[in-house]
């Protein structure tokens, strides 16, 4: 970056080299100081000087705020882009983003972690464990009481959250049969679905059955008659804690990974059917 910077011959090129810069601040925060922000702001305001109509430079701060929760300022910079930009690409970026910021604010993150995990395209079985456990309050399945840790969570940042899902005794957060949990796999649809639905059963006991108690037909294009998670699929869609993945296509994606905004919004769904059940 610094080589283009001395290679820049006009505004233009000296503005893209800026938004560059912004890039890699953003891309390498994690290995940055704690001051990356306040770089990419300062740099913001130096291309900002030569061009401050350029789109790519709004999208891109945009996204820097954005990674770290601050979603008023990056929600100001997206609608900048998505009301002036002329770019197809970075319009269709903008209202990605901005859709993405309004299901956050749905979901209402409470904690630090919840605000990380929500950024998520997809989360572990440990981040699961942490939003079931901080945000959505799950440890009273598991009457407060932590299960003993298996020897791949020992040490894991969320490993008090991951002790408490496993106790709450919930199918999909037990432990394997070599006694691991594996924290870090992949949460799929599936998964998810199957996790939420026995949560939801066990939360709600017998003041409510659940519907569909059977599923004989898939309503699913992306889903066979006779899969496992079929009927658990159905339960999450039908009490809100899952959307389709498109309506128009009629795919659910069972397999794909569970984002970290969809996790938290089905949380929120389910924290209100056990309420309502429960008079509250």
């Amino acid at each position: 970056m610094q080589q283009a910077e001395s290679l820049a011959h006009n505004d233009d090129e000296r503005v893209q080299v800026l938004i560059g810069f912004i890039r890699v601040y953003s891309g390498c925060r994690e290995k940055l100081d704690a001051n990356w922000l306040s770089l990419v702001e300062k740099t913001y305001r130096q291309a900002r000087q030569i061009d401050s109509q350029n789109a790519a430079l709004w999208y891109y701060t945009g996204a820097a705020y954005k990674s770290v929760s601050d979603l008023d300022r990056a929600k100001a910079f997206f609608d900048d882009v998505r009301d002036y930009s002329n770019d197809p690409f970075l319009n269709e970026k903008a209202k990605e983003a901005l859709a993405h910021i309004k299901e956050i604010a749905a979901a209402k993150p409470a904690t630090e972690a919840g605000k990380k995990i929500v950024l998520k395209s997809f989360i572990t079985r440990a981040e699961f464990s942490c939003l079931l456990i901080q945000e959505g309050k799950a440890a009273s399945l598991a009457s407060g009481r932590a299960a003993a840790l298996p020897a791949d969570v020992k040490g894991h940042p969320y490993a008090a959250e991951i002790g408490l899902a496993i106790a709450m005794g919930v199918p999909g957060m037990e432990v394997d049969e070599k006694g691991a949990f594996r924290p870090e796999d992949k949460v799929t649809r599936c998964q998810y679905a199957g996790v939420m639905a026995a949560m939801l059963k066990k939360g709600l006991g017998e003041s409510r059955r659940l519907s569909p108690e059977t599923v004989e037909t898939s309503p699913f294009s992306d889903m066979t008659d006779d899969e496992d998670c079929l009927e658990s699929m159905m339960i999450a869609l039908q009490n809100g804690m899952l959307e389709p993945m498109d309506r128009r296509t009629r795919t659910i994606g069972p397999q794909q990974p569970i984002s970290g905004v969809d996790a938290l919004l089905g949380i929120r769904a389910f924290e209100r059917q056990v309420n309502e059940s429960q008079g509250r």
